[in-house]
C-alpha cells in the first residue's frame, strides 16, 4: 500500500495540476492584504478602525461571489469562471496602485469588492475542477495536497510581501537593489 504522504501522480493530471497552480498563485497574492491595514494606517493616514474595516469589505464580496462562482462552474466548466477571477484581481491591484494614493473610499471600494470577488471566483472553481479530477478514494489526499499547497503559499507570499513593504517603506530598496 502507498503510504506517502504527497501522490505526485496526481500532479500529472493536466486538470489536476492546472487547479493546484491557480489556487497556489491566488493564494500567495493574497499574502498582500496582510499589509493592506499597514498601507492603509502609514501611507493613507486611516485610523486603525477604519483601516481595519476597509480591509474586512473585500470580504464582504465572498458571500456573493462564492456562489456565483460555483453556478458558473455548473453551467461553463472552471476556466471561464477562474479567468473572470484573475481579470478581476488584475483589475483590483492596478485599480489601487493606480488610484489609492490619498483617503478616499470611493476610490478605494473598487479595488476592495472586486479583489475579494476575484480570489472567490478563483478558488471556488479550482476547488471543484481538482476534486472532480481524482477518483473518491484519493480526494482525502488531494485535500491534503491543495491544504499543504495553501499552507505554503500563503508563507511564501507572506515573506515576499513583507520583505517588499520592509525594503519599500524603510528606503532600503534602492541600497538592496545596488
Amino acid at each position: 500500500a502507498n503510504a506517502s504522504i504527497l501522490d505526485f501522480d496526481l500532479m500529472k493530471k493536466k486538470s489536476f495540476f492546472s487547479s493546484s497552480s491557480c489556487i497556489f498563485f491566488i493564494q500567495f497574492v493574497i499574502m498582500v492584504t496582510v499589509f493592506w491595514s499597514i498601507y492603509f494606517q502609514n501611507i493613507l493616514g486611516f485610523s486603525a478602525s477604519k483601516a481595519g474595516l476597509y480591509s474586512f469589505y473585500a470580504n464582504i464580496p465572498l458571500l456573493v461571489a462564492a456562489p456565483i462562482g460555483g453556478f458558473l462552474v455548473d453551467r461553463l466548466g472552471p476556466r471561464i469562471p477562474v479567468m473572470i477571477g484573475f481579470g478581476l484581481v488584475l483589475f483590483s491591484l492596478t485599480w489601487l496602485v493606480l488610484f489609492c494614493r490619498h483617503e478616499n473610499l470611493f476610490l478605494l471600494m473598487p479595488t476592495l469588492i472586486t479583489f475579494g470577488s476575484g480570489a472567490t471566483m478563483i478558488f471556488t472553481p479550482s476547488f471543484v475542477a481538482m476534486m472532480n479530477e481524482v477518483p473518491s478514494e484519493k480526494r482525502g489526499i488531494a485535500s491534503g495536497i491543495n491544504a499543504a499547497l495553501r499552507q505554503f503559499s500563503s508563507t511564501l507570499g507572506l515573506a515576499l510581501f513583507g520583505t517588499l513593504y520592509s525594503l519599500i517603506y524603510y528606503g532600503n530598496l534602492g541600497a538592496f537593489l545596488q
